[in-house]
């Protein structure tokens, strides 16, 4: 019975010493998926960021187009009108 103890005693060291090299394999591929996930992450926000700049951007430019457009279309209707009473004052006033 002592022989047959010491044998199971043995066979659980055996086990603790190989799931501690599982254990410790698994805590590197844990740690290295880690910092993958992290640099995704990292390199995702930053794309994230930069969109957001480039449409800031490009909404402030379209909209100092539209803008400087609808100025333009005012100048020429008023220019068109002014035209109209020049050509016509009695249907103008």
């Amino acid at each position: 019975m002592a022989t047959s103890m010491k044998m199971g005693f043995d066979n659980i060291m055996k086990l603790l010493t190989i799931h501690t090299e599982r254990f410790g394999t698994l805590d590197k591929e844990m740690r290295g998926l880690e910092h993958e996930v992290n640099h995704i992450i990292h390199v995702a926000s930053y794309v994230i960021q930069h969109t957001v700049d480039e449409f800031a951007s490009t909404s402030a430019e379209l909209q100092a187009f539209v803008k400087s457009y609808a100025e333009d279309v005012v100048k020429a209707t008023e220019v068109r009108l002014e035209e109209d009473r020049n050509l016509r004052p009695h249907v103008m006033k």
